[in-house]
């Protein structure tokens, strides 16, 4: 995140004002307070979330029935070809090449305005190659997901996103990173224990999980290499056994720690408080790493640092 939001770098609202595109958030309706008229607004086509994914149909959109607004702009933040997203964590967004369509508060144009039409449609095709990563930077980004639990974000982050200019090159490893934002932490930070992080087994995930750790290490141990051997399970516990070079692990007796591998993990305190360890084992050339059999534990970002 420092990497890709330092200071002399171009958010793509700056960019958009280079661009002298008209761009920010659609007409807010109102009912009372001082209002607008909105002529250029009513009775026109209405795009909503849903129509933003691509494919989706535009043949039978609503149109505005309101006739007052908050803020009801002015033609140019409706007409193509503009780019609209919508403010979510998905970063969902379509382009528009020509047409005239109206959309709420919800939905952020970015629309040519002043500028050049090429220049939308070199946005929309950047946002679509990039929207995982630009997604993940938003949700790790101090958005509401992280501190209200929720998918919304809002115009301050989506025009705070880096500028189309710059290259995002993003490395395995923060592909990794991207990867587990979007497809297990978010929903664990707004669903805890309702979520398929703390639900699912962590057994399959372990595959991926040995790749990357082993690869971790064996970038510094080149000679005598870091091996994943078979893990042990017990009722709600994995041990992963590791051995540098080579080596097995003898698992005769084994059962006999189940109940004592159980009691270190896990305690009850005070209050309905549960506390989950993890623990890591180093015997000689071995390492054991030992975890709930949940897939929060066994992701991938979760590896030893």
């Amino acid at each position: 995140m420092d990497r890709l939001k330092r200071q002399d770098l171009k958010t793509l609202g700056q960019y958009a004002e280079e661009q002298k595109w008209d761009f920010g958030e659609g007409f807010i309706a109102g009912i009372k307070g001082k209002l607008s008229d909105g002529i250029h607004i009513s009775g026109q086509a209405l795009i909503e979330p849903r129509h933003l994914k691509q494919g989706a149909s535009l043949s039978s959109l609503k149109t505005v029935t309101h006739r007052k607004f908050k803020s009801p702009y002015t033609r140019k933040r409706f007409q193509s070809p503009m780019v609209l997203v919508h403010e979510h964590e998905d970063l969902t967004s379509r382009y528009f090449s020509a047409g005239y369509y109206t959309y709420g508060h919800k939905i952020v144009g970015l629309c040519v305005g002043d500028g050049v039409s090429e220049t939308t449609k070199s946005l929309a095709e950047w946002l679509s190659a990039n929207r995982r990563t630009l997604s993940a930077l938003v949700c790790a980004g101090g958005t509401t997901m992280f501190t209200q639990r929720a998918s919304s974000v809002g115009l301050e982050n989506i025009l705070g996103l880096p500028s189309p200019l710059q290259r995002l090159d993003i490395a395995p490893h923060e592909q990794v990173l991207v990867d587990d934002v979007l497809d297990h932490y978010r929903d664990f930070i707004r669903l805890g224990e309702d979520s398929a992080a703390m639900k699912k087994p962590g057994v399959p995930a372990l595959p991926a999980f040995n790749d990357v750790f082993t690869a971790r290490i064996n970038g510094i141990y080149k000679k005598n290499k870091l091996r994943a051997l078979e893990q042990q399970v017990w009722p709600g516990v994995i041990c992963q056994p590791y051995v540098f070079g080579k080596g097995g692990v003898n698992w005769s007796g084994a059962d006999e720690l189940k109940g004592k591998l159980d009691a270190l993990l896990r305690e009850k305190r005070g209050g309905g408080l549960n506390v989950t360890r993890i623990a890591r084992l180093y015997d000689g050339a071995c390492i054991y790493l030992i975890k709930p059999n949940r897939l929060r534990y066994w992701l991938i970002t979760n590896s030893p640092r």
